[in-house]
């Protein structure tokens, strides 16, 4: 237990530093409870022998549904994840997003990240939480300009295997877009998917 604490502690400092002063409320929130969530299913589960975890790549896809910053509708989209862990819990993640509006105003954002995860292997849940750092692509309304900008991002979320090769997804991510105009661009997204492990 005083092992969890000490991992969540670090987690929390990782994602406070990486934070403005916004983000941090929703950062320790979300932390908060993927931790309780956690901890809770920890009591009940018996968890699955690390070893074998080390070296698992995993290859997926999935809706997603973001909450832009931008416009008050919703935009819709997909995305696609790549996941290599190289230890037992800490693995690096790649994501790429593409979310546009259901309108005709062709407003759309596309993000590339990249960024270490920590994951628990329970029995039958794997809760995790991760930060990464990427490019965010702007398209504003009707085409006017297609801007890029730096981005970093917090997640948490639970992959569930169903089969051997199998894994469903659910997670949600709070981004920070730097220097978008006039004081950045926060999207907050959540996506269900599922990949293939190797």
């Amino acid at each position: 237990m005083q092992c969890f604490h000490a991992r969540s502690a670090f987690f929390t400092h990782v994602l406070t530093a990486l934070a403005q002063p916004a983000l941090k409320v929703r950062l320790l929130l979300a932390a908060c409870v993927v931790a309780l969530a956690t901890v809770a299913v920890a009591h009940g589960q018996h968890t699955v022998p690390a070893a074998e975890r080390r070296g698992m790549l995993q290859v997926g896809g999935g809706f997603t549904l973001a909450k832009p910053d931008y416009t008050q509708s919703r935009f819709r989209g997909g995305s696609l994840y790549a996941t290599l862990d190289v230890s037992p819990h800490l693995g690096v993640e790649f994501m790429f997003h593409q979310e546009n509006t259901p309108g005709t105003d062709k407003i759309g954002e596309r993000t590339y990240e990249l960024g270490p995860r920590y994951v628990w292997h329970l029995s039958h849940v794997e809760p995790f939480l991760k930060v990464s750092y990427g490019r965010g692509v702007f398209n504003f309304p009707y085409d006017a300009a297609n801007l890029a900008y730096n981005m970093v991002t917090a997640t948490g979320g639970v992959d569930v295997p169903v089969q051997r090769h199998i894994t469903v997804r659910g997670e949600y991510e709070y981004q920070r877009w730097l220097n978008f105009p006039p004081n950045g661009l926060t999207p907050q997204l959540v996506t269900v998917g599922a990949a293939y492990r190797f």
